[in-house]
């Protein structure tokens, strides 16, 4: 695991297609070559840039999932960083884009899941 820092803002920059992180308690991860999420790429891209633990961590995922998001970890968040003010869905001005947002989630952690039980 790598030991570079990263502040909460820099980690939000990567969050697009092609480019895309996340942050899994403290660790940053680069899920940028995930790219066999069967729901589709569009459920990283919902989360890229943003914290993931709760989502992760409610969802209760194997220990091979978590296991998993070691392969992708390439810092951690600075702890002198401070919070960033993510952008909400609903300043899209999209309802359903923020009712999609909360899917996101629950489904890219079944995915690492599964990913996590056949290959490991």
């Amino acid at each position: 695991m790598a030991n570079k820092l990263y502040s909460y803002e820099e980690v939000f920059k990567h969050n697009k297609e092609g480019d895309i992180w996340v942050i899994y308690k403290d660790d940053v991860l680069d899920l940028t070559k995930f790219d066999s999420h069967p729901g589709g790429p569009e459920v990283l891209w919902e989360l890229a840039g943003r914290d993931i633990t709760q989502g992760f961590e409610d969802i209760g995922h194997s220990s091979e999932a978590v296991e998993l998001t070691k392969k992708y970890t390439i810092g951690k968040i600075d702890p002198s960083s401070p919070k960033f003010a993510y952008p909400t869905s609903a300043s899209s001005g999209s309802a359903d884009s923020a009712n999609l947002s909360g899917l996101a989630l629950p489904i890219l952690i079944i995915v690492l899941a599964v990913l996590g039980y056949f290959f490991l």
